[in-house]
């Protein structure tokens, strides 16, 4: 029986709980499918942050074990519309069961997930993010969960889903979340849930596997990421180049001119690829896709000078330093210094065709080590 507490209050830290619901809140000027589905993710965390209150009578699903490691499960364009601006996935299965997260709270994530909204975060096998198109009042959002245990809406918390008033459209069944008229949770399967906004939700379901055009971005990891996220820039191009002429006429004057000549990133770039492992070691992997090979030099130029002049201007200020105690002023400037090789170590643009990508990568002891 799957562990619920209905209506249960946080009690072992309300004033933080209280500021998770300011954050979730926060998203209230936003598209609904945002502001339910960024509320949907701050309680969940909340949850696991600070605990819960009375604990249910079915809590034995709660006790701790020994969680065997999983690898990531192939990554597919299903549920991914053609028109989507950019996805973000997530694979909490695989993420929490790696050894190096041992000494988590994994019973209280657990616990929490299933008291707060339904679902065992630990079973999520896959949480995939759409975006769709930007309107007046930003983006639409909507996501699709895919769960190692098969899944009923009766589990869910009837706080926040209307799981006793079901809405039908186009003969399928849907859930409103949190009181919401425009987002709503459809359970496709016993392992598949979708929630979002009502258009967007629709445009899920309707989807051909391979109708994005970010498919084939999401398919390069082998194995597949803990985490990745794809972006098209086209379609927000201007958007993009506008926010940019904003913030770097404020910059203009004070920021050197390599660093406002990132404001013509938008319009070399095609698509945005992020991925990140994280087992026995951190591996993160930012790559630009170019326009073309001409626009992926100027690219990898802009960025190789603006970060080092960021860098540059860091240590010069850290340099700069009087005043103290002269000891701890020193060894503020040697530490400086060697952040800057560092961080210019691991953010150097590397060419390759199209692509300009800065990787990240480093070995270190797992948690599981000390636990």
């Amino acid at each position: 029986m799957p562990l619920r507490n209905r209506g249960a209050k946080m009690t072992s830290s309300p004033r933080l709980y209280s500021s998770f619901r300011k954050w979730s809140s926060m998203s209230s000027r936003c598209h609904p499918s945002c502001r339910t589905l960024w509320s949907l993710v701050c309680v969940t965390i909340a949850s696991g942050l600070v605990g819960f209150g009375s604990p249910s009578s079915r809590s034995s699903s709660a006790i701790a074990e020994e969680v065997t490691p999983v690898q990531p499960p192939p990554v597919s364009g299903k549920h991914l519309p053609a028109g989507a601006i950019a996805t973000v996935i997530v694979h909490p299965q695989a993420f929490f069961s790696q050894r190096s997260m041992r000494l988590l709270p994994l019973e209280l994530i657990r616990a929490a997930g299933l008291t707060q909204v339904g679902i065992d975060p630990l079973k999520i096998r896959e949480v995939k993010v759409v975006v769709g198109e930007i309107g007046p009042m930003g983006p639409t959002v909507a996501a699709a969960f895919d769960l190692a245990d098969p899944f009923e809406v009766a589990s869910l918390n009837d706080e926040m889903f209307e799981i006793e008033d079901p809405v039908t459209i186009d003969g399928r069944e849907f859930f409103r979340i949190d009181r919401s008229d425009q987002a709503l949770l459809h359970r496709v399967d016993a392992h598949t849930v979708l929630a979002g906004m009502q258009a967007l939700v629709g445009e899920m379901l309707s989807a051909d596997d391979d109708a994005s055009p970010l498919v084939p971005l999401l398919s390069r990891g082998n194995p597949p990421a803990h985490a990745l996220a794809a972006l098209s820039v086209a379609p927000i191009r201007p958007f993009l180049q506008a926010v940019l002429d904003q913030q770097f006429q404020v910059l203009a004057g004070v920021a050197p001119p390599s660093v406002t000549a990132l404001r013509g990133v938008p319009m070399l770039t095609e698509y945005v690829y992020l991925q990140i492992n994280l087992s026995d070691r951190f591996d993160a992997e930012l790559t630009l896709i170019a326009v073309d090979e001409q626009s992926a030099e100027e690219l990898e130029s802009i960025l190789t000078a603006a970060l080092a002049d960021i860098r540059q201007a860091y240590a010069q200020q850290v340099q700069s330093m009087r005043g103290g105690n002269p000891e701890m002023v020193e060894a503020m400037k040697a530490y400086a210094e060697r952040m800057s090789g560092e961080i210019g170590r691991i953010l150097t643009p590397v060419r390759a065709g199209v692509e300009v990508t800065m990787r990240w990568k480093e070995d270190f002891a797992p948690l599981a080590w000390f636990g």
